[in-house]
């Protein structure tokens, strides 16, 4: 039984990166998520629509985010990394070409399964980070109430397969077919995420009464991350609506952890590893050229007939690279694996030490 110093102080506030970036990446966001959904949603002038999504990727949305993971390329110690033997070659550059290739090809041979690959990957990519952001909130050694890592995982994917469900339900079946058997399944999905979070918070409670603190940042941002795909399940008429809210809030976590560690990492570094001396402007300059290179492709994809076989296989190309992010982040972003654990983790959470 793991044995806590008394506190006479049950709620603290312990941020990750200081509570103004917090604010910034981790919870302002869902405000914007929220707006633009809404303006979206009822906006009637296609110029404002245009507007707004241009707005949108200078605020770190959309492709450009997909940059920050390629800025990470740049860094001679990982590209050392990557090319370090034959096995890490196929997998930081060979398979993300395979991915491409094998989605502008699958959207001819089957739309809808390689669509659903994509939902589906993006869903369970958008999870994991806030799961992965959550587990960095934690502060093991300072006495906080931490629940177990299984429940904890447990209570956030278990919502998010609800959740997801429900979109599914709402989105894709006909409810005058319905699948025998569906309603006890969504029944049975939100019985298990409801004891799911009652463990977890009866963990907290537990620990609270043995001498251990609350972190408040860290309990919001668990109950965000429960709650995330809410949107998911209840707004929109179709994926890209249904996902707005919780893409733009994944975005601005995205950019605001790549941020913080280029500025932290390195400033520390003295930008030896980078071949510019501001790593931040480097960071900016390489979101911003892909962002341009993906929506060169969605701009000369688009000025094709919708159903001609360019268009069709340009978005496939698009798709690939969004699947290709997700998949190069699966790697980087992997601290039981010692690489990222050495240079990255260090970096995320010397910040915390200074809060």
């Amino acid at each position: 039984m793991t044995a806590y110093a008394p506190s006479t102080t049950k709620l603290r506030y312990l941020w990750l990166f200081g509570w103004q970036n917090d604010l910034l990446f981790f919870f302002l966001p869902i405000f914007a998520g929220i707006l633009l959904f809404y303006v979206f949603e009822y906006a009637n002038s296609l110029k404002l629509i245009f507007w707004v999504a241009i707005l949108g990727q200078a605020l770190g949305l959309g492709p450009f985010h997909q940059g920050a993971t390629w800025f990470h390329y740049f860094d001679k110690r990982n590209w050392h990394h990557f090319f370090d033997n034959r096995t890490q070659r196929l997998k930081y550059f060979f398979v993300p070409a395979i991915i491409v290739l094998l989605s502008a090809i699958g959207i001819f041979v089957c739309r809808p399964l390689v669509m659903l690959i994509y939902i589906a990957w993006s869903v369970q990519h958008a999870v994991q980070q806030n799961f992965g952001i959550l587990l960095l909130y934690h502060n093991h050694k300072a006495g906080e109430a931490i629940a177990p890592r299984d429940i904890e995982q447990k209570s956030i994917r278990s919502a998010a397969i609800f959740f997801s469900l429900l979109f599914f339900s709402r989105i894709y079946l006909n409810p005058a077919s319905p699948i025998p058997g569906w309603q006890i399944i969504i029944a049975a999905s939100l019985i298990w995420a409801i004891y799911c979070s009652a463990l977890y918070v009866k963990e907290l409670i537990k620990q609270m009464r043995a001498g251990a603190f609350l972190n408040v940042p860290a309990l919001v941002f668990w109950f965000i991350s429960v709650f995330y795909l809410w949107p998911f399940a209840f707004l929109g008429s179709k994926y890209d609506d249904a996902f707005l809210i919780p893409l733009v809030i994944h975005w601005f976590q995205y950019i605001g952890l790549n941020l913080i560690l280029a500025k932290e990492k390195y400033a520390q570094n003295k930008n030896a590893d980078l071949p510019m001396k501001n790593a931040i402007l480097l960071y900016l300059g390489v979101c911003l050229i892909w962002a341009l290179f993906v929506m060169a492709i969605i701009l000369f994809a688009i000025s094709f007939p919708a159903e001609s076989w360019m268009s069709v296989g340009l978005i496939g190309i698009v798709v690939g690279l969004g699947m290709v992010h997700y998949y190069q982040d699966t790697f980087i972003w992997r601290f039981r694996d010692s690489f990222p654990r050495e240079t990255l983790l260090p970096y995320l959470v010397a910040k915390k030490a200074t809060n």
